[in-house]
């Protein structure tokens, strides 16, 4: 880590708008909720229909 670097971390909130872990949509199972902001909400997810479960990013738009 950059010591001028003057970021600092979020601490994590339940929101209970977003969709739980383990959450279907349509294929794709929600993994977690990666960030939210005035536009909508973004997921991690998976695709169950592919071989291997590919990473998919899902966002839900306000």
């Amino acid at each position: 880590m950059d010591p001028g670097d003057q970021s600092t971390t979020a601490p994590t909130t339940v929101d209970f708008v977003a969709l739980a872990a383990g959450s279907m949509v349509s294929r794709y199972q929600i993994v977690s909720t990666l960030g939210q902001g005035s536009f909508g909400i973004t997921y991690r997810a998976r695709d169950i229909s592919a071989l291997g479960g590919w990473r998919a990013y899902l966002k839900s738009l306000a």
